[in-house]
C-alpha cells in the first residue's frame, strides 16, 4: 500500500491566555477495516483558553473524510472534544472531559455489515492527588452513550474507579 500523507499543523498564541490551532492532513491511508488502499482528509481546529490562573478550556473538533477507490466515501467523521481543568495546587486537580463521535458511512463499500450512521457521546469525571513525586491517586467517573441509525443516544455503561500509582526507586 502506498502510505503516503502530509500533515500540516498551525497555531498562535495572541497572548498568554489564548492558543488557537489548526492541523490539516491529506493524502494515502489505509482503509484498515478492508485492507485496501484510501485516501484521507482531515481538518482539526481547536482552542485552548486559560480562565483564570486555575481554570483552563479545550475546545477541539475534528472532520474526517476517507474515500477508497474512485472517489468513493467510505465514511465522514465527526469528533468533537470539550475538556475542563481545574488546578487546586501544584499536588490536585479535577479534570472534565466530553466527547460527541458522528460516523456517516457507506455501508456497501465495507465487507463485513456496519451501520450507516453511529454516535457516541462518553464523559468522564477525574480527580488526581500527587501525595509525593512517586505517588498519586487517582478517583473517577466515567459514562459512555450509543446510537445508531433508528436507536437515539442510550446509556451503555458506567464506570467508577480508583488507581494508586507508585513508582519504585532502586
Amino acid at each position: 500500500f502506498n502510505y503516503r500523507h502530509y500533515h500540516l499543523s498551525a497555531g498562535m498564541r495572541p497572548n498568554g491566555a489564548l492558543r488557537i490551532f489548526m492541523n490539516h492532513t491529506f493524502g494515502d491511508l489505509i482503509d484498515y477495516a478492508n485492507a485496501r488502499q484510501a485516501t484521507v482528509l482531515s481538518f482539526n481546529p481547536g482552542i485552548e483558553y486559560r480562565l483564570g490562573r486555575r481554570l483552563s478550556m479545550d475546545i477541539d473538533h475534528t472532520w474526517e473524510n476517507l474515500e477508497v477507490g474512485d472517489g468513493l466515501g467510505l465514511y465522514t467523521a465527526n469528533i468533537g472534544n470539550v475538556r475542563l481543568v481545574y488546578q487546586f495546587n501544584r499536588r490536585t486537580f479535577v479534570r472534565a472531559n466530553a466527547q460527541y463521535v458522528y460516523y456517516e458511512r457507506d455501508a456497501g463499500l465495507y465487507r463485513d455489515e456496519v451501520d450507516p450512521r453511529t454516535k457516541k457521546l462518553s464523559g468522564q469525571l477525574l480527580f488526581s492527588y500527587k501525595i509525593n513525586p512517586q505517588t498519586v491517586v487517582y478517583l473517577g467517573y466515567s459514562d459512555n452513550y450509543f446510537g445508531f441509525q433508528g436507536v437515539d443516544l442510550t446509556q451503555t455503561d458506567r464506570t467508577f474507579f480508583v488507581k494508586f500509582g507508585y513508582a519504585w526507586v532502586l
